[in-house]
């Protein structure tokens, strides 16, 4: 979570308006609840073995995928929001069926636009429904891979006679 901080604080401060309010949401837009937890009579399934070592809060999403629902604030007039929504956008962005990661994945679910109490018309208070998509925790985005070879095994040959006089 400290990390998305990081990168909402970020994006906010590119488009000039101010980052107010966090909370993980019971419900997102993307995701679904965990399964419940088997009964012990039969074994657990794969998926919930991998629901239980997400972090609290996160549930498993469509894909498989662990997902974290968010309700975030922002101020600012609507070019700040329009700004703060592509800022949102360009985490992740695609080129010629290239995919360049340049944050976490987000989705936006929802929004709401209402004047700022505060500051009044035309600054908006933006609310934002989002859906953080968390890498897996085991064996990661590698699957398991690694940049060394597998290792190479000295194959002993088969005997050639079974003994005896020719």
């Amino acid at each position: 979570i400290a990390s998305l901080l990081v990168q909402l604080n970020r994006i906010a401060e590119h488009a000039d308006g101010s980052f107010r309010d966090i909370k993980l949401s019971s419900t997102g837009g993307e995701s679904s609840q965990a399964p419940p937890v088997s009964s012990g009579a039969e074994p657990a399934s794969p998926t919930e073995v991998a629901a239980s070592l997400l972090p609290l809060g996160a549930s498993v999403g469509p894909a498989g995928l662990a997902v974290m629902p968010y309700e975030i604030t922002f101020n600012g007039n609507f070019f700040d929001v329009a700004d703060f929504i592509g800022g949102l956008d360009s985490l992740v962005k695609t080129n010629d069926a290239k995919v360049v990661v340049d944050g976490r994945l987000l989705t936006i679910d929802g929004f709401t636009l209402k004047a700022d109490q505060e500051k009044g018309f035309p600054f908006l208070a933006a609310s934002f429904e989002l859906t953080s998509y968390l890498t897996p925790p085991e064996p990661g985005v590698t699957g398991g891979a690694t940049t060394e070879a597998p290792p190479t095994s000295a194959a002993t040959p088969a005997a050639t006679t079974t003994g005896g006089a020719p």
